[in-house]
């Protein structure tokens, strides 16, 4: 009976066949957080690779695979949309681009992919294998082109299951990816009658896969986490919405309500701050009087590191940043980065000249784009290990997250997702930068302005956290490092490949 089904599906119109790839796809998404259902991804992933092997045509391959890949992005990328319900009014026009658009444009490759290995279809074992691997260049291409995209790599499905996580810490999110793209395209094998061949696969791919968790559970029970006892770190997470900072009015209140989370009576005597991306709305590079105000609740010999916005002229010119800044315990600023892996429509507009000249387009696109800084970017607090910064979108690009010529001691990310809601896109991204501590062996500082902030060990275990939307502050030491550097960290991507 089964089989008969999945006969008649295969052989079906081909309308039917794309709008199955196309549920395929949404279900195949429910593997990624905050539901992290690998096994949906699996079974849903093998069920399209079995569709494609029926593809009649180079043209119907790539459609089959257009359709699942839209369904993918459409349910795994919904949450941008969510950031223009903050005034529905202004943005209504951009909804379709967001929320159609970009998985449209996403599932171009992906069809090309699954188009150029058409041909090996009636070898199975062959074919499963040429699929895998031009899926997986298919990601590697989506995370450059165009200053690159990452988000949801396929392999981000086993970010909650920490045994098999660390083996990033061995190939990284990619070599993961290309695993499980050969363990989805497998899977095909168990929606018809199975083969000796079949079944040698589907074992090896078993093997692989346990021998990877047994390696990590070893590793997980056999590192302990070891603190910065002298650090006694205060973030705080003011969980103020987006609608609530429009105004100078509005944001000086919110800056209130952040000062008054630092001063908060602590067990322990606090030595440092941290508050998330944009906490302070003033140029602090700039603005000596904010600096004097803030300079009263920086501990003392400690550090106050803090999201804001940062403004330089140049022969005339006005750059503005999107930045952190370290200030000591006497007002002065004592170290900054300015983020460089800026948001395409968000902190720039790719095509301004062009889009300037549509009227629709004009009361959106504003005035300014950020400017990029330079890049990864050592700093130094007082009294604090050296870190990296990933300010927001950062976190999602693998092996560019430190400056490999000066390795930090931990990473911290800035960021306020408050922009998406009670949404999965918080969930998602909270899950990248935590396989970003593991690929690089080195505590996560998370702070987010509606959350999940959290700290996070070498190995991605999480120490404390404050879930979505609550208001509140973490206090706790910090981890250390990995006293040796994962082996990615030396080879990065040359396993994957």
């Amino acid at each position: 009976m089964f089989y008969t089904i999945v006969t008649r599906i295969t052989s079906s119109r081909p309308l039917y066949k794309n709008l199955i790839c196309v549920l395929l796809g949404i279900l195949s998404a429910f593997a990624l957080p905050p539901l992290s259902w690998p096994i949906v991804f699996l079974l849903g992933f093998g069920a399209f690779v079995t569709l494609l092997k029926s593809a009649s045509s180079h043209k119907q391959s790539f459609a089959l695979a257009w359709f699942y890949a839209v369904g993918f992005h459409l349910a795994g990328l919904y949450w941008i949309s969510a950031s223009l319900f903050i005034d529905i009014a202004r943005y209504m026009w951009v909804l379709p681009f967001s929320l159609l658009a970009l998985p449209a444009y996403l599932a171009l490759i992906f069809g090309g992919a699954a188009c150029a290995v058409h041909g090996l279809r009636h070898k199975p074992i062959i074919y499963c294998i040429a699929l895998a691997v031009t899926l997986f260049l298919n990601e590697i291409v989506r995370g450059w082109f165009l200053s690159g995209f990452p988000w949801n790599l396929f392999g981000y499905i086993w970010s909650d299951t920490l045994p098999l996580i660390q083996s990033v810490s061995l190939f990284g999110i990619h070599g993961l990816t290309l695993l499980t793209l050969l363990a989805g395209t497998a899977c095909s094998f168990l929606f018809q009658p199975l083969q000796k061949s079949s079944l040698i696969a589907l074992a090896v791919i078993g093997i692989v896969f346990s021998g990877l968790s047994l390696w990590g559970a070893e590793r997980l029970q056999s590192t302990p986490i070891a603190y910065h006892d002298a650090i006694n770190l205060r973030m705080v997470q003011p969980a103020i919405e987006q609608t609530n900072r429009r105004t100078e009015q509005q944001r000086i209140a919110a800056l209130s309500k952040i000062i008054v989370l630092s001063r908060q009576a602590s067990e322990k005597p606090i030595t440092h701050i941290i508050w998330p991306e944009t906490a302070s709305p003033f140029f602090l590079n700039q603005d000596d009087a904010s600096r004097a105000t803030l300079k009263h609740i920086i501990p003392k010999n400690g550090a106050l590191i803090t999201g804001a916005p940062s403004r330089t002229v140049d022969q005339g010119v006005i750059h503005y940043f999107n930045s952190l800044v370290i200030m000591n315990d006497k007002g002065s600023i004592i170290g900054s980065y300015d983020k460089s892996h800026l948001v395409p429509f968000g902190e720039f507009v790719p095509l301004r000249n062009i889009l300037q000249m549509v009227p629709v387009a004009v009361d959106v696109i504003g005035t300014a784009d950020f400017t990029p800084g330079s890049g990864s970017k050592t700093l130094r607090p007082p009294s604090f290990p050296s870190f990296s910064t990933m300010i927001c979108y950062e976190a999602i690009f693998s092996g560019q997250v430190v400056d490999e010529t000066d390795r930090p001691q931990a990473l911290i990310q800035i960021t306020n997702d408050a922009w998406f809601g009670n949404t999965s896109g918080p969930y998602q991204h909270l899950a990248m930068a935590r396989v970003r501590a593991i690929e690089e062996g080195l505590p996560l500082i998370r702070a987010a302005n509606s959350g999940v902030s959290a700290i996070i060990d070498p190995l991605g275990r999480t120490i404390e956290s404050l879930p979505l939307n609550a208001t509140g502050v973490i206090d706790s030491a910090v981890p250390h490092a990995l006293n040796n550097a994962p082996a990615f960290v030396k080879l990065r991507q040359f396993f994957a490949f």
